[in-house]
């Protein structure tokens, strides 16, 4: 590493599942830029500690991964607008020891849905699994696409009924409504749904969710916000059962590239950064 080299980290716990370096990575190479950018295991007791050393050692930002999305906030000098409205960072620039934070998930989601093939959000009607920072970013991204009828399902019911009041006041055309995990009446829910999103890391660990997918509606999208591995449990199951079925990968594309945008003031090498992205993941 020369003297002169910038360093983006990107904070998260866990993280050796993370394919965000080999995709910066590979973009920075492609413009010539002496710019690393590398992983951290991050506890969640050491998240101030690690925010801080972006100042001390002069880093030139961060992404932030699960489970530190809304706690990092506190640690920040300024949040954007759409973050602040999100609840949730995950990108951080430092501007002179000054760190913003910044929400890329919003359109890195939105993006990949439509590049999923979804063309009409205003008819369709949406189930997020999750009440967490990902969760958040999916929700803004879909009620401003004009999504009328969103339910947010969690294990925590209480965490999804304050995130469904907040955005009520927000966006008072939509009917924003919620449903326990483990209620019957989720399965009333998906019977109705054209599109399930998964925005927890049940998935990273080779977990499955326990969801009623066989009352899901026909034809219905199944989005997962993990992409490593790249076929989840449940993703595996919606297959089965004649889903189509989406990875979080190009949300992390999507995301990243907007990240990089932000750090190097440069436009992103979409292409070149997918190519070794999808490589990473899919071993081709």
């Amino acid at each position: 590493m020369s003297e002169e080299q910038k360093i983006v980290a990107i904070f998260g716990f866990p993280i050796s599942h993370s394919l965000s370096p080999v995709m910066h990575n590979a973009g920075f190479k492609e413009l010539g830029l002496d710019y690393k950018y590398l992983p951290f295991k991050v506890n969640p007791s050491d998240l101030k500690a690690a925010v801080n050393a972006l100042r001390a050692l002069n880093f030139l930002g961060a992404n932030i991964t699960v489970p530190h999305k809304e706690t990092v906030m506190e640690y920040l000098d300024e949040v954007t607008e759409n973050a602040f409205l999100i609840g949730a960072v995950n990108t951080i620039e430092n501007i002179d020891g000054r760190l913003i934070g910044h929400n890329t998930d919003c359109k890195g989601f939105v993006t990949a849905l439509k590049a999923a093939g979804i063309k009409d959000f205003k008819k369709s009607r949406v189930v997020i699994v999750g009440a967490g920072g990902a969760s958040k970013a999916a929700c803004v991204g879909l009620l401003r696409e004009g999504v009328k009828h969103l339910t947010i399902a969690n294990r925590t019911g209480r965490k999804a009924e304050l995130l469904c009041d907040n955005f009520k006041g927000c966006f008072c055309k939509a009917k924003i409504t919620v449903c326990p995990l483990n209620d019957d009446d989720l399965s009333v829910v998906f019977a109705e749904c054209d599109i399930l999103v998964n925005t927890t890391s049940v998935g990273l660990g080779g977990e499955t969710l326990k969801l009623p997918l066989k009352s899901l509606k026909e034809g219905a999208l199944v989005y997962d916000m993990v992409y490593n591995p790249p076929k989840t449990k449940l993703l595996k199951q919606a297959k089965k059962l004649g889903h189509s079925i989406e990875n979080g990968l190009n949300m992390l594309l999507y995301q990243g590239t907007e990240g990089f945008e932000i750090w190097t003031k440069e436009a992103a090498p979409i292409e070149v950064m997918k190519d070794a992205l999808f490589k990473s993941a899919y071993g081709e």
